[in-house]
């Protein structure tokens, strides 16, 4: 088993083998999360983790055989799950107990950081021209007039 982030889909991955024993299958058997227990010790079954992928479907061909599951959680929506619980449910009929098992979360708020320096790019500044005189009556200004105030200003 490992768990690491993946920087290329910023996901906490926890990879596995996992033996799947010869049963009956009655509706869709899938190996995915039973519950998540929080620090606290709140458990929580059949969880909905948003932006994750935890749920596989395993067919006939796979029963009684070595499984590699690859399961990719948002970051966010396991930041406060001290231990998940996986097993196989026949979905809409129950969970075979006897294939539950506990992984610790290892997930501790890892940032990922850039390697590579990013590129300064020049920050160009463009000349802000503020009027300092403004007519305080109705009476129309020449462009002229004006041109000749905002020069002034600009000395």
């Amino acid at each position: 088993m490992n768990q690491f982030l993946n920087k290329d889909d910023d996901k906490w991955h926890i990879t596995m083998f996992v033996d799947i024993p010869r049963i009956v299958i009655r509706n869709h058997l899938n190996f995915r999360i039973y519950s998540v227990t929080s620090p606290s010790g709140v458990v929580t079954k059949d969880p909905s983790i948003l932006n994750s992928n935890y749920i596989f479907r395993i067919t006939q061909n796979l029963l009684g055989k070595k499984v590699f599951f690859n399961v990719s959680l948002s970051r966010p929506s396991i930041a406060n799950v001290d231990m998940f619980r996986f097993g196989l449910c026949d979905e809409n009929i129950g969970w075979h107990y006897s294939t539950l098992f506990d992984v610790k979360n290892e997930y501790k708020g890892i940032t990922i950081t850039s390697v590579e320096p990013q590129e300064r790019q020049p920050i160009r500044v463009e000349p802000i021209i503020i009027v300092t005189e403004v007519p305080q009556t109705n009476d129309q200004v020449s462009e002229q007039e004006l041109e000749q105030k905002v020069i002034k200003s600009r000395v």
